[in-house]
């Protein structure tokens, strides 16, 4: 197999391999946290007339802090089980932005005359080889914040192309998510208004409820609009360049390699270094590469 600039050799982005690994890791640890919990709330609810901290075998300086009475320990439980969703759900926004900002940015100095109308017509290894940079934080910022019908047009506008219509069909989810992960990020999953200085001590708000299932639809809405945007809309414009920013990069880090110049080097650091993110290349697509980069 050889290089090939246009296309990604395996399907998806660096920036996408990234994300599900981020997915990965928060899906491991809530599901870690469901047949614990299920567990005491099941011997909660099944054995009330034992003592509570007999029952859950609680000891140590910090029993104290357990609730005395059956019923707020649930509420307690309960609340927690909540608390941990929402920011199952937190995590996943901000995961699913940094994975929007980086294929924005990737699009952008991969096809740089993309926002022009261009696309393709310069291709982003020029730019990259020659060190012309820019600030690009204010062509994308519009892109990810914001409501969602307001992003997607920016999107559009940028990169010149329209997103795919599954998104379309899911803004109405997309602004559902959005507006949930304000409301715990602003006031920390409590639905009151904002107070910079409080006169009396107020009743505890009600927190913002999120539901397993309600969650589950959520991070799979997730994953499955950055999939689609990925292989539908971003590698059009980003094709491999992840692999040429790659090599750029090790040539002007590696003093070794700039004497002798063997793409076998290139090639055991590739491989070594794109920690189980990427098949591994072989000496020949290594060498069509940077055969590529050395020329354009």
């Amino acid at each position: 197999m050889t290089f090939n600039r246009k296309v990604c050799r395996t399907g998806k982005t660096w920036a996408f391999k990234s994300f599900v690994s981020h997915h990965t890791e928060i899906n491991r640890i809530y599901w870690a946290f469901v047949p614990a919990w299920s567990y005491v709330d099941y011997k909660v609810r099944h054995e009330k007339n034992k003592d509570l901290k007999s029952l859950l075998k609680a000891s140590g300086p910090n029993v104290r802090r357990i609730a005395e009475n059956l019923n707020q320990f649930k509420k307690d439980s309960d609340d927690l089980a909540n608390w941990l969703r929402l920011s199952v759900m937190m995590s996943a926004v901000s995961y699913f932005e940094i994975y929007m900002k980086r294929a924005i940015t990737l699009s952008l100095l991969s096809d740089p005359a993309a926002r022009f109308g261009k696309p393709g017509f310069i291709d982003g290894t020029i730019w990259l080889k020659n060190g012309i940079k820019e600030n690009l934080n204010d062509l994308i910022i519009p892109c990810i914040k914001g409501v969602w019908s307001s992003r997607i047009n920016n999107l559009e506008k940028l990169l010149g192309r329209q997103v795919p219509d599954f998104i379309y069909g899911n803004i109405k989810i997309l602004e559902d998510i959005r507006t949930k992960r304000n409301k715990v990020a602003h006031s920390f999953g409590r639905d009151g208004s904002d107070k910079d200085i409080e006169l009396i001590i107020p009743k505890t708000e009600e927190t913002i409820k999120l539901k397993e299932k309600k969650l589950l639809e959520i991070m799979q809405s997730i994953f499955d609009i950055s999939s689609c945007l990925d292989s539908n809309f971003f590698l059009f414009h980003i094709g491999s360049f992840e692999e040429i920013i790659y090599y750029h990069d090790f040539k002007f880090k590696h003093s070794y390699y700039k004497k002798n110049k063997s793409p076998s080097d290139f090639r055991k650091y590739f491989n070594a270094m794109s920690f189980g993110m990427q098949t591994p290349i072989s000496t020949e697509y290594a060498k069509s590469l940077i055969k590529y980069y050395e020329n354009i």
